[in-house]
């Protein structure tokens, strides 16, 4: 019970926190490690997406929230969609676009082992 109650309290000061100051990333990267310790992933989806919202020129931002969709949601396609949104709002970002790209090969490369797994016929 008091554990509850203190992940519950710990969660209203950052959102406080961040209602009251949404500029400091560093409010905002708290946030977002408390509620990986506590693994609540609802509150991280709904959370990067009201940082992506106010902080949609930070390069970092952008990352870090494609890493969570990709290796914690384990989904690829919205990664994708994450990305290229963030092309949209930064298009002349060098890091996102090497993100993008290494993104992009690692999901070839992917797609090439399932298809050596299954023994399908790889083109080369």
């Amino acid at each position: 019970i008091i554990y509850n109650y203190t992940k519950n309290h710990i969660s209203y000061i950052y959102e406080r926190s961040i209602r009251r100051f949404p500029r400091y990333l560093s409010f905002w990267y708290g946030y977002i490690d408390h509620l990986v310790i506590i693994q609540n992933k609802s509150l991280l989806n709904s959370l990067y997406g009201r940082l992506l919202s106010i902080h949609s020129n930070n390069e970092l931002v952008w990352i870090k929230a494609a890493n969570f969709e990709l290796f914690s949601n384990g989904n690829s396609e919205s990664t994708r969609i994450l990305l290229q949104r963030s092309l949209r709002f930064n298009p002349k970002s060098q890091k996102l676009w090497m993100f993008y790209y290494k993104f992009e090969l690692w999901y070839a490369s992917r797609i090439l082992d399932r298809k050596q797994v299954l023994g399908l016929q790889v083109d080369s």
